[in-house]
């Protein structure tokens, strides 16, 4: 647009510094400013069109292109500068490795101060570039006030990701992995819980540790308003999840992982306050029949349901007796606990007619399993199977010698015929005959089998 613009305007230059040769009247002269105006705006708007407009083409090419080389071609022209820059600058690197600091910074620096410089130096030389940072991971440990003036300045970061790192309740900042939260008494920089912004619509909160004391980042956390993704992940109790006891209209993922849950009370009042849920992720030491029956009875608009439950011993599991009462909208489903009743799985496989995406544990007694998956999933795009927690040594090899020559697998070409990807974990301990799998031939989909970390590619 500029090189256009600029030529429209020399050549009507000309044409102007003709007219004042000729010493012909102020009015004329307005009348050929006015005519210069309808040119540049006619210029702009055929290069606007999207016939010449490229830019969005020579983006995909950039985006492609290796950092280093993008450094380089960011300085060829203004126009690729402009278009490079938003993929050079999207991200932001807080410091530089250890080694560059010690040259670089005084002897006498300790690692405190060095850090300390060194986010200075960052937000000096990259804050112009601030409206262009959209993702930041803070892995290193900085004072409160130089992250005060970090996230100041890069004010515009649409992903962040804290991980790896102690800090106080005055610093944290949204997804959060392996962060302990301490309590501050003296000097105090935040005396009232902050507002999280509106715009926060993901928040992951991994390995979270709250230590007594701390209800300032507690209050914080829980003062969103419109995530549609939340994700809890803990081994112990998560904290942050009574926002979602009430109705939350916004969320549509809730995901909840704790291996100290011993309450289905709060899971319960989630469930049924929030039936427009379109993905559940629960993972616990026991799931129960209530929790599963209230999701199948309550989450109507459940497009995806994954199930965990953590390995224990074996002789403290029951067996769980589990009825799908209503035919549901689910497309990806996991079942990762063997200790489900044969009578419960068809239930569950029945009432999921759009299942494209299964990914289960068989258990101890799996023949009947493997039959019900071939029964009820015509549609299955995608399997992953994993064999049961119970199984150890040589029982375990016996299972997968058992299982790699079942009718399952020699039949499930005929059975399953849209399947695309097949993978069986634990198989690490038994190297089938590369010969053997000439039964998976008569996949007309099947692009892939997988073998543990045994990847065979199916020939087209």
């Amino acid at each position: 647009m500029a090189r256009l613009t600029r030529s429209s305007i020399k050549k009507n230059k000309n044409n102007v510094d003709t007219i004042v040769n000729m010493n012909i009247s102020q009015k004329f002269k307005d009348i050929k400013k006015q005519e210069n105006k309808k040119v540049v705006v006619l210029d702009s708007v055929s290069k606007e069109n999207s016939i010449f407009n490229i830019n969005s083409i020579l983006s995909i090419i950039i985006s492609y292109t290796n950092f280093n080389d993008l450094v380089e071609l960011s300085t060829v022209c203004k126009r690729w500068n402009q278009l490079s820059n938003p993929i050079i600058h999207r991200s932001v690197k807080l410091m530089r490795s250890r080694a560059i600091q010690n040259k670089v910074h005084n002897k006498k620096f300790n690692k405190v101060a060095k850090s300390e410089a060194e986010v200075n130096e960052c937000i000096s030389n990259l804050k112009k570039f601030a409206p262009l940072v959209k993702e930041f991971r803070l892995k290193d440990s900085i004072g409160p006030n130089s992250a005060i003036e970090f996230f100041n300045t890069f004010n515009f970061i649409t992903i962040l990701t804290i991980t790896h790192l102690n800090i106080s309740q005055d610093q944290f900042i949204l997804n959060m992995m392996s962060v302990a939260i301490s309590k501050i008494i003296r000097k105090r920089i935040y005396k009232e819980a902050i507002q999280l912004p509106s715009s926060l619509t993901k928040l992951t909160l991994e390995d979270v540790y709250e230590a007594d004391g701390t209800d300032i980042f507690h209050k914080t956390i829980n003062s969103h308003k419109n995530l549609i993704e939340f994700r809890c992940n803990s081994f112990y109790l998560c904290n942050f999840i009574e926002p979602f006891q009430i109705s939350y209209s916004t969320l549509q993922i809730f995901g909840y992982s704790s291996q100290r849950h011993r309450n289905d009370e709060q899971l319960h009042k989630i469930v049924d306050n929030n039936i427009q849920l379109k993905a559940l992720d629960i993972q616990l030491n026991q799931l129960s029949q209530d929790l599963i029956t209230r999701i199948n009875q309550r989450l109507v608009n459940l497009e995806g349901l994954f199930l965990t439950k953590f390995q224990s011993y074996p002789e403290y599991d029951t067996q769980l007796e589990v009825k799908f009462s209503k035919s549901t909208k689910i497309k990806q489903l996991r079942l990762v606990f063997d200790k489900l009743s044969q009578s419960s799985l068809d239930s569950i496989l029945v009432n999921c007619p759009q299942l494209n995406v299964l990914e289960i544990q068989l258990p101890k007694q799996w023949l009947l399993w493997t039959k019900s998956i071939s029964s009820n999933c015509k549609n299955l795009e995608h399997l992953t199977i994993y064999p049961s927690h119970e199984f150890h040594g040589q029982e375990l090899k016996d299972f997968c010698k058992e299982f790699y020559n079942s009718e399952f697998l020699k039949n499930v070409a005929d059975s399953l015929t849209k399947l695309e990807s097949l993978r069986i974990n634990g198989f690490h301990i038994f190297v089938p005959n590369p010969l053997n799998f000439d039964r998976f031939k008569n996949f007309k989909n099947l692009k892939f089998v997988q073998f543990e970390n045994d990847l065979i590619i199916k020939k087209a």
